[in-house]
Order: structure tokens, then sequence, then C-alpha cells
């Protein structure tokens, strides 16, 4: 990894800093922290960094790149906050938590535990307005939770509907933060939350031309050919008679680790009308393939493509 000697200079002017011996196997990114008072350097291992390296330097000081973690074949990712260093890990922990790393001292045997694993997997955390969200997910329903920097639970950021929310972003020292909600039926919307006292407002959505209240969504249950109940979600229109006689276009993907949680990119593929738009309703339904630890039960990893048609849900 080069360090640019200044504007305008070439290639053959700049200094490497690091990632000398690394293969093409690996990638490697950088990151500062809000305060420009941090860098870090992170080592992806293949496409699916199933496993990370983290190093940081101390750019005011000048001091050197110190090693974080790199004997570990586990993901842990870097998240700055004051003088602690925040790492959302898999490391003995298949759902993940999130330990703290002292910057002045970052032995690993005084690392702490601030978020242990739960029942619901970690998708993300992020430290904003000197407090800390956790985006979960636990049967493919996501959840937002906002925390105290000591892991003691504040409240939870509601979701309109059932659908896919994304992390808190904002920085440390800002009360402001955003985050976005969308489903089947509900276009991307941007909401401004306001940490202080959790009053948040819509701050901007996309235009499109669905009615919004004419769909609903919902979750079901259906036995995959091990016997294992895995959750699928059904979007249709409201008042539509779920009797296993309306048409149904069914979407299915188990890759690389994915869950499927309702957005509206999907909802074209559904073809969910009314009635009234159309000679006969059909209904969309996306089935989740791959067990990614987002239930109470572990199964295959990596399912890679829908095998037989599956009975009709319950529910």
């Amino acid at each position: 990894m080069p360090l640019p000697s200044g504007l305008n200079s070439t290639v053959a002017s700049d200094t490497e800093i690091f990632g000398k011996g690394y293969g093409q196997d690996k990638s490697i990114g950088v990151g500062m922290s809000d305060d420009g008072h941090y860098l870090e350097v992170i080592v992806y291992y293949g496409s699916a960094a199933t496993k990370t390296e983290v190093y940081v330097q101390d750019l005011v000081k000048k001091g050197p790149l110190v090693t974080i973690v790199n004997d570990v074949d586990a993901a842990f990712y870097a998240h700055f906050a004051g003088d602690k260093l925040y790492l959302q890990t898999n490391w003995k922990a298949p759902k993940w938590r999130v330990l703290e790393v002292d910057l002045k001292n970052p032995a690993r045997d005084k690392w702490r535990e601030l978020v242990p694993e739960s029942d619901a997997v970690l998708d993300n955390v992020t430290f904003v307005g000197g407090k800390m969200a956790l985006l979960t997910k636990k049967n493919v329903i996501s959840s937002l939770k906002l925390y105290d920097i000591q892991g003691k639970f504040i409240r939870e950021v509601p979701a309109p509907t059932l659908g896919t929310l994304s992390g808190l972003g904002g920085s440390w020292e800002n009360q402001e933060a955003f985050y976005t909600f969308s489903s089947f039926h509900v276009p991307a919307t941007s909401y401004r939350y306001d940490l202080a006292t959790g009053k948040q407002t819509i701050w901007h959505q996309a235009k499109m031309p669905i009615q919004t209240d004419q769909y609903e969504v919902k979750q079901v249950w259906y036995p995959s050919k091990d016997g294992t109940k895995i959750p699928m979600f059904i979007a249709h229109a409201k008042g539509l008679k779920l009797d296993g006689t309306n048409p149904t276009l069914l979407y299915a993907y188990g890759g690389f680790n994915l869950a499927r949680t309702p957005l509206l990119v999907l909802w074209p593929l559904s073809g969910c009308h009314t009635a009234e738009s159309m000679p006969w309703p059909i209904c969309g339904a996306v089935a989740n393939l791959a067990k990614t630890g987002t239930t109470a039960a572990c199964w295959k990893r990596n399912k890679t493509c829908l095998t037989t048609l599956l009975p009709q849900p319950s529910g």
C-alpha cells in the first residue's frame, strides 16, 4: 500500500507503508477515525473475507503501524470511537459479537467483550453520537437498537412495517443520525434520527408508482427437505384470500451465506397486483434457502439452488 508523497507526485516517489509479500488472493483496505487521529489498515482473505487482519497507526504521534490481530482464523471489522477501537467479529461467536480494544494498550489479553453473541445475528455496528447502534437479524427480520458505550440498552428504533433496515449512520460527535428502510411495497425511505430524544422524521423517500397502503407483507414458515423450518416472505394485495389457488411467483436464493430480506427491488419480479388492475391477482414469495445464522437452528451454509418445489406454507 503506497503513501503518496504529495499532490502531483509520481508513483515512483511514493513510499510503501504496507502490503509487501501479500499475494493476489488478498485485498487491502484503509480507513480513518472521524477526527483523523488514527489510520486503520485491514487485510481481507479472499472475496468472502473469511479471515481479516487489522492494523492501526497513531497519525498524531506519527507512531508505527501496530498489529491488532493477524493470527486468528476469523473476521474482524474495526470501528473507531474516541481512543477506543471496537471489533465486530465472529471469532468464537458464529453470530458475531463486539470487542473493545484500548488503543493505548491494545494487547489481546486486555480486550473486553462489550456485546456478547446472542440468538440474533449481528449484521452491523456503528458508533454515533457517543452511542452504539446494533443492526441485528433474527428469523430474517431486521432490528435496530441503541446502546450506551458500556453496552446498556437504551431503546429500539421502530420499523414502520415488516421490511429491511439499514445501519444507523452518523458521526461520533453528532447527535444527528440517519437510517434507511424499505420493503416489497415501500420504496427506500431515509429517516433522520435524533439520538438524544429518539424522534425520527422522513428525510427523503424515493418516488415510485406504487400505493403502499394497498399491499401487505407477511412471514410464514415451510419445512425444508430435511425437515428444518425455513422462513419465507409473502407479498400480496390486501384482502386477497390465500387459499392456494392464486398464481404465485416464487423467488429463492441461498448462496454466499446471504439471506433475502424485503426490498422494493424484488417487487417488480413478484408481479403483485390488485384484482382491479389485472384479470386475476397474483402473489409474490421470497423463500430463504440458506440458514445464515438468522434463525435459532443453524443449517448448512450456502445452499445454492432450489432443488425441489416446496409444499404450501402454513399461515
